[in-house]
């Protein structure tokens, strides 16, 4: 009799190997390598999507899947499109933050007229991002490596449209929150232009309410949206009228983001400043 059963339970055994294994396998290790500015790590997930943190167990900073532009992964990413519905037809586009790149792919595949300058800091980031989550390389799509305030200041255009996504959750680089480096993005934004940031909450952020109030009085108004289960808030304002939630409303409905930005526009804008905040100034 025992010699009977030996088949069964190998049959049996055989049938867990495959189920074990599926459960055990995680995001796969692509790349890992120290620049001089960040601890880059680049994973691979199961379902293709590609990942880039700054160090081991930092933050997600991009999720992207490499095979199609179109499709934004991460939350703040979508919410940051209500910046597009506030000026449907940007000319020109700058982005300070590269990361994995989706923004700027994302812009690219939508905005075939448009010319996307990115400034980034780090060239090891630029390089990841070429080799691993598919930015594209041509004429429209320029990434100028260098401090981002710098590149601003010594810039003789203007852009449409400005995104700033150099914000980390603990790593706030001060210079790029400061009321005189948003007043040199303000003289930088055409007539009618745009500005969003990506910046994280307070309770992530000790630099939150500064923030919040520098750009209130730079810009002479804020918008923040809120994005529902996420730290992160989007902060928008313009060189035209005041951004509000019936102007990000209106615009959803001139373009075509290949997913339901309008469940982030917000019902009212909020103006969630502390009232004890200072602005934050250079030394």
């Amino acid at each position: 009799m025992m010699r009977r059963s030996w088949p069964v339970l190998a049959v049996v055994a055989v049938g867990l190997v495959p189920v074990l294994a599926c459960r055990a396998h995680g995001p796969r290790l692509l790349h890992e390598s120290d620049s001089q500015f960040n601890h880059l790590v680049v994973r691979e997930e199961e379902d293709g999507a590609r990942t880039l943190q700054f160090g081991r167990d930092g933050v997600i900073q991009s999720r992207v899947n490499p095979e199609d532009p179109l499709d934004l992964r991460l939350q703040y990413t979508r919410a940051a499109m209500l910046a597009w519905a506030l000026v449907p037809s940007p000319r020109r586009v700058l982005i300070i933050g590269l990361g994995g790149g989706a923004m700027p792919r994302y812009f690219h595949h939508v905005l075939p007229g448009a010319h996307i300058d990115v400034a980034e800091l780090d060239p090891a980031v630029h390089q990841v991002a070429e080799r691993y989550f598919g930015l594209p390389t041509d004429e429209r799509l320029e990434v100028h490596v260098g401090d981002g305030r710098a590149f601003v200041k010594q810039a003789s255009q203007k852009w449409d449209l400005i995104v700033l996504d150099a914000y980390g959750d603990s790593d706030i680089p001060r210079h790029l929150a400061t009321a005189e480096f948003l007043a040199e993005v303000k003289a930088h934004l055409s007539v009618g232009g745009v500005v969003s940031g990506n910046v994280w909450t307070r309770e992530n952020n000790a630099l939150y309410d500064a923030m919040a109030r520098t750009w209130a009085e730079v810009f002479g108004g804020l918008c923040i949206v809120p994005i529902e289960d996420s730290g992160n808030r989007i902060f928008l304002a313009s060189m035209g009228p005041k951004v509000s939630a019936e102007s990000i409303r209106l615009g959803v409905q001139k373009i075509e983001p290949g997913f339901p930005v309008q469940a982030y526009v917000p019902r009212e804008c909020s103006t969630d400043v502390s009232a004890e905040a200072q602005a934050l100034h250079d030394p």
